[in-house]
């Protein structure tokens, strides 16, 4: 399942494709010189059947490792680069907290948008069809309590991105300007030409490189 560039266009457009795609099993053909029983029964178990391998491919999708994955792919892309897809090189005066949690908000609700099959559209609700089983999959995706523990994974993920940007803009303000180097030649100056034109410390210049 893909993800759009923008959030509230996922929200539209994640389910919606998939019961787009499984609704047509509620109008299938009858025939074969059944009876009416025989083509309703037919027709459960077709879509019990189909239902079964729909979930089994949301499942796939929304294992953990996927899961986080898509939501760190999501997070990066706003976090990380910006609107041209250039990625972002972290300035002192950059605004890293207000992007960092602007981020880190859209991706958390992508949390609650893939825990449950709800399309945005009512014309799209279904109702999964019924096998008898009581541990049969319906439209829940995650638990709530699932959902808390991949919000919590993803947070340390985020946090390290966000730690990493900052210690990027304290490098940069750590390092030593190269005009620093100027004004250490100019202030030195004397001191080297003393060094230089007096034949004691010269002398006692070439003793200690030489034991050096």
């Amino acid at each position: 399942m893909r993800i759009p560039k923008t959030h509230t266009s996922a929200r539209l457009e994640v389910w919606p494709p998939i019961n787009s795609a499984y609704k047509p099993t509620d109008h299938c053909e009858t025939g074969f010189d059944c009876t009416d029983e025989e083509n309703d029964e037919a027709i459960t178990t077709l879509r019990q059947r189909a239902w079964a391998v729909l979930r089994a491919k949301i499942d796939e999708q929304t294992a953990d490792t996927g899961i986080l994955t898509k939501l760190r792919t999501y997070f990066e892309e706003r976090f990380r680069y910006d609107e041209q897809g250039v990625p972002r090189v972290w300035k002192p005066e950059d605004d890293i907290d207000g992007a960092f949690k602007k981020a880190k908000d859209a991706t958390l609700e992508l949390i609650s948008l893939y825990a449950k099959i709800a399309p945005h559209d009512p014309e799209l609700a279904y109702t999964p069809p019924e096998d008898g089983e009581s541990d049969a999959p319906g439209l829940v995706v995650f638990s709530e309590t699932k959902a808390l523990e991949l919000g919590a994974r993803f947070r340390r993920e985020a946090d390290a991105h966000y730690v990493e940007a900052k210690r990027s803009t304290v490098a940069g303000i750590a390092q030593i300007p190269y005009w620093i180097y100027g004004v250490l030649v100019v202030l030195g100056w004397n001191e080297a030409m003393l060094i230089l034109f007096n034949p004691l410390y010269f002398t006692l210049m070439l003793i200690l490189a030489a034991g050096a």
